[in-house]
């Protein structure tokens, strides 16, 4: 197995689309070139030598609420995927509920019992198709998670409009 962490601030989709894109050259070094030419003979995407098993998101509930309302833009949080990203921060904390197939309810013992609820029933509305576990230090079974392939792109692929217009918002 791969564990691939990306950062907290991540963009779920593009990481997961990675799997499945045509394997492209790595430009005008040749040597580089031909490294990876050797290295992927016979492959078209890195799906054909790795499956994504699950798109994890660990949701921190002590912050969750709170970061879900916040209009502060990720270019003025120093976390924007380009320099002049203005979306909110609560775009992109959407975006990887969204598209995950497990989100981990973490720090549940830091937030009261009708807090947690808020916070599941929200994620249920963002995303009713994910497995949601409620962990602390976000401890789970990891050989199960490791045994069990969950996660469908042509899922993600067929979202609601509105999800997807969500997700790309300026």
């Amino acid at each position: 197995h791969i564990v691939v962490e990306s950062t907290g601030i991540s963009e779920p989709h593009p990481v997961a689309q990675a799997f499945s894109a045509p394997i492209a050259s790595l430009g005008a070094d040749a040597a580089k070139h031909e490294a990876l030419a050797a290295a992927t003979s016979g492959l078209n995407s890195l799906q054909d030598a790795a499956h994504l098993h699950s798109l994890v998101t660990v949701v921190d509930c002590a912050t969750f609420l709170e970061h879900i309302h916040s209009l502060e833009d990720l270019s003025a949080l120093g976390m924007g995927s380009a320099p002049n990203d203005e979306r909110p921060l609560a775009f992109l904390l959407m975006e990887q509920v969204q598209f995950a197939n497990l989100l981990l309810l973490n720090k549940t013992d830091l937030v009261s019992r009708a807090e947690r609820g808020r916070i599941a029933r929200f994620l249920a509305l963002l995303n009713p198709s994910a497995t949601v576990v409620e962990t602390q230090h976000s401890r789970i079974d990891v050989p199960a998670l490791l045994a069990t392939r969950q996660y469908d792109e042509a899922h993600f692929s067929s979202m609601p409009a509105w999800a997807e217009e969500l997700a790309k918002a300026p």
